[in-house]
């Protein structure tokens, strides 16, 4: 979970906001793997109890049992509450269920279309009131061309032969950006640091300090707006060089929502340097007048 989700916890925590009921879907998935593989969360349930949460632990989909758990969050008084559920991605479809890769399924190969249709067919003859074909897997289409992302992995695999100082770091979006790839053929070059991407970005720093060439990679606006502080400072300010790889700008991951998008992305980028200047004059002027107050 997001750092500004445990900043959100705490403060629910010491207000007691006991009619805000904090719901946690525990998948156990993230995008590049299990969350045990990508970053440990320990016990959800021992930390939402550290902070001070009433919390229950239910099926995910057990509809009875979060029901029950609901209106037992509703009578806890003077604490703030939660509902775990302790869920299976795909759950109801056993092809989706038992799928590895069941994070962010792409519906190009005839197995997993197959497997849509079919689970598709189920739920309609399931929903007799529904007209048919409410549901149904949108027209498939063929790529052409090779993906900006397989470019990219290939010059950086071409660039880590060429020097051992390159690094690819990347925040549980490697089944996205191609850089699962880089992992297997570099594997002491490549960090996975989950979805922590102001950590990825100090880790990054850390890197160019001590002589390595980073290159990172998220989506655009995690690249971008939510580790503008951890670029400006570690990154430009220290003079460190980082190598941002924002993949998915603009409106190119739509299906993903208004979270995913971004609009400002280069406009920040630009107003780092642009500010990094201004400091720099202010406090060669600040240095100025107080060699002329000592003087």
């Amino acid at each position: 979970m997001k750092d500004n989700a445990w900043e959100a916890f705490q403060y629910i925590a010491h207000y007691k906001l006991k009619h805000c009921i904090v719901v946690i879907d525990d998948n156990k998935k993230q995008l590049d793997g299990t969350t045990k593989e990508v970053m440990n969360p320990f016990s959800i349930e021992e930390k939402m109890k550290a902070f001070g949460f009433y919390t229950q632990t239910v099926k995910g989909n057990d509809e009875e049992a979060i029901d029950k758990a609901i209106e037992k969050a509703k009578v806890i008084e003077d604490q703030a509450v939660c509902i775990i559920l302790d869920s299976i991605k795909g759950s109801g479809v056993p092809y989706f269920e038992q799928m590895d890769a069941n994070h962010s399924v792409k519906f190009n190969n005839d197995e997993i279309i197959k497997a849509t249709q079919e689970a598709i067919k189920e739920l309609n003859q399931s929903l007799k009131e529904v007209p048919d074909k409410m549901f149904q897997l949108a027209e498939n289409r063929q790529e052409t061309g090779k993906e900006l992302r397989s470019c990219v992995v290939e010059t950086l695999q071409e660039l880590m032969r060429e020097d051992d100082k390159v690094t690819a770091l990347e925040a549980d979006l490697g089944g996205a950006s191609g850089f699962t790839k880089i992992k297997e053929t570099n594997p002491n070059r490549f960090i996975q640091c989950g979805i922590a991407e102001a950590n990825m970005i100090g880790v990054a720093a850390g890197l160019s300090v001590t002589g390595y060439k980073p290159f990172v990679h998220t989506f655009a606006p995690f690249a971008t707006r939510r580790v503008f502080d951890q670029l400006f400072l570690s990154g430009a300010y220290a003079g460190n060089t980082i190598n941002i790889y924002g993949s998915d700008p603009g409106f190119s991951v739509a299906s993903n929502g208004g979270t995913h998008t971004s609009w400002e992305d280069v406009a920040l980028m630009r107003e780092i340097q642009r500010r990094l200047f201004v400091i720099q004059q202010m406090m060669f002027r600040w240095n100025g007048s107080l060699k002329n107050f000592l003087k």
